[in-house]
């Protein structure tokens, strides 16, 4: 009788142990997925700021995210697409097509 309260005793406190040990395990993944969507925050600031002189914004939300196909494009992005198609439509062609360069289509 003695030798199962001993062990339901001992089967509390390793539960108790393990409770414990599973909150601080659960607190660890939420402050980590914080940090995670923090340093993307970060990620997607800090490209977004390297690539302001280079491309539109438009054109940095399409390579943030290049699954996503309708873009509502500004008339600058058109008029600038226009400029270079009018140019040379083969070297449009290629920066869009090739380069994978975001532009319109038109």
């Amino acid at each position: 009788m003695y030798r199962l309260k001993d062990e339901i005793v001992l089967l509390k406190n390793k539960n108790d142990t393990l409770l414990l040990k599973n909150e601080k395990l659960w607190k660890l993944v939420i402050s980590l997925k914080e940090y995670c969507n923090k340093e993307e925050e970060r990620f997607i600031s800090r490209f977004s700021k390297t690539l302001k002189d280079i491309f539109s914004p438009t054109q940095i939300e399409m390579l943030l995210n290049p699954k996503k196909k309708v873009f509502k494009w500004t008339s600058d992005d058109i008029s600038s697409a226009i400029s270079i198609r009018s140019i040379s439509p083969k070297a449009y062609r290629f920066l869009r097509e090739e380069k994978k360069f975001p532009l319109p289509g038109l």
